[in-house]
């Protein structure tokens, strides 16, 4: 019989769940369902029906809006620890965007009847959940914020989310993010033409501020990026 895999460190470890109690991670644990989903595949689409949340273990998905018959807007690339469909946790409401996978991709399902048994009996997990909620909202405020500054500085923000959450630092400093992306992707996550992503990178590659690496892109200043966010916010 083969062994269950232990999620408690999925769990405790991800963007939504961690800091929860261990007592509650456990409970939480016992009750994931392993999904395996492969590249290109759809995991939702904007409009379903809401069926839980799930914790990414391994690969990466993408988060979009639109698309089929109008543009498709990239909002997000999300990788190990982050969790997708939370919000129909509380609310129940039809899927808000659409998911798909960019690589082969297992991840952990806790569904809504589940979440809710446990959250009942401990509204611990609740009450944590709403302060992580309150959270995503402000970083939703802070990205409508960006959308009103210039190409530059939202092109900026998107790098340096992306090193955030797929960086290797190498040994001389500069940073490989680990996922492949075109002018087109971090055009869409950052609300512009793909000619003009491709004018602004290569003036940073003029300047060496990022360049690209075995099909990655890295940024070699990491200093000049952030200074480009912070001028447009003071």
């Amino acid at each position: 019989m083969r062994k269950r895999f232990d999620y408690r460190s999925v769990l405790s470890e991800s963007a939504l769940f961690g800091g929860l109690p261990e007592a509650a991670i456990s409970d939480l644990a016992a009750v994931v369902r392993p999904v395996v989903v492969t590249s290109g595949k759809m995991l939702f689409r904007r409009g379903d029906a809401v069926d839980g949340c799930y914790a990414i273990i391994e690969g990466s998905l993408k988060v979009t809006i639109g698309g089929e018959d109008g543009p498709e807007t990239l909002l997000a690339v999300l990788g190990p620890g982050d969790v997708v469909g939370e919000m129909g946790l509380i609310d129940r409401q039809p899927r808000s965007a659409t998911i798909k996978a960019l690589k082969p991709s297992r991840l952990g399902h806790i569904r809504v009847l589940d979440f809710e048994r446990l959250a009942d009996a401990n509204t611990s997990i609740y009450r944590h959940l709403l302060a992580v909620l309150a959270q995503r909202l402000r970083a939703a405020n802070e990205a409508y914020s960006m959308q009103q500054m210039p190409l530059k500085a939202r092109l900026a923000h998107v790098l340096l989310r992306l090193s955030e959450g797929f960086g290797e630092t190498l040994p001389d400093g500069r940073v490989l993010i680990r996922q492949r992306l075109s002018q087109l992707d971090l055009g869409r996550m950052s609300g512009a033409a793909r000619e003009n992503v491709n004018r602004q990178i290569n003036a940073w590659k003029r300047e060496a501020v990022l360049t690209r690496l075995s099909g990655y892109y890295c940024v070699q200043c990491m200093e000049t990026l952030r200074g480009c966010v912070e001028r447009q916010g003071n």
